[in-house]
């Protein structure tokens, strides 16, 4: 269910609009996301108020680089490993496909030591359904050469990523490291659930590869 956020439009001093409580509740809801959300602005401010909103956005993607070293994070176990693996095989595509924007995503992306690993990637852009980015990243897979549906599939831990997934008619790999328990996971019904992404020699079997496959392979291209 939508959840309304209500702030205060009085007039300033001048008689204008006072549009400081809404910026204020952008970078509190800024502060606070931790997943993809669709926001949707509707307040009697003056025209331009959603260029103030994106100019907000476009200070969170200037001020994460110097913010990340403050938080604690880490990268998840065995995404690396997998992530290694898969680099430089002839018959593998790996694509970022994330609801947060390209500046936010490559700032963390960089900080983690994982940016090499997605030369490209689809990204929110605009306030439509997650799904979209979702085809986004499937035209960007198909201009790089063909690959079928059974081929590709999207790894995530929300149900935003098994609905992206159902939306192209591609397959899901769910992982219940995020803030969705396995139990919530499965409720959207993922082609494979886990508790954590398996060791490296159990994914490639599970996506049809041999980790010991030369990377000189002519397999048809698959994504990941």
């Amino acid at each position: 269910m939508p959840r309304p956020v209500s702030v205060g439009s009085a007039a300033a001093g001048d008689g204008s609009a006072d549009i400081r409580p809404v910026l204020a509740a952008a970078r509190d809801i800024g502060r606070s996301i931790d997943r993809y959300k669709v926001i949707v602005t509707k307040s009697t401010v003056p025209v331009g108020t959603a260029e103030w909103v994106e100019q907000l956005v476009r200070r969170y993607e200037a001020l994460l680089p110097t913010s990340l070293p403050r938080r604690t994070g880490h990268v998840l176990k065995h995404v690396r490993e997998i992530l290694e693996q898969l680099r430089g095989r002839a018959d593998v595509r790996s694509y970022l496909l994330t609801g947060n924007t390209r500046g936010g995503a490559k700032a963390k992306l960089t900080h983690y030591g994982l940016v090499d690993f997605f030369p490209e990637g689809a990204f929110a852009e605009d306030t439509r359904a997650r799904a979209t980015i979702a085809e986004r990243a499937l035209v960007l897979a198909r201009r790089a050469g063909h690959v079928s549906e059974q081929d590709m599939f999207v790894i995530g831990d929300t149900p935003h990523d098994v609905e992206c997934a159902n939306a192209i008619g591609v397959r899901t790999i769910a992982v219940a490291t995020g803030g969705y328990s396995v139990e919530e996971l499965r409720e959207h019904q993922p082609w494979q659930l886990f508790a954590e992404l398996p060791p490296p020699d159990e994914f490639m079997r599970l996506i049809g590869l041999d980790s010991r496959r030369s990377v000189s392979a002519k397999a048809p291209a698959r994504q990941a």
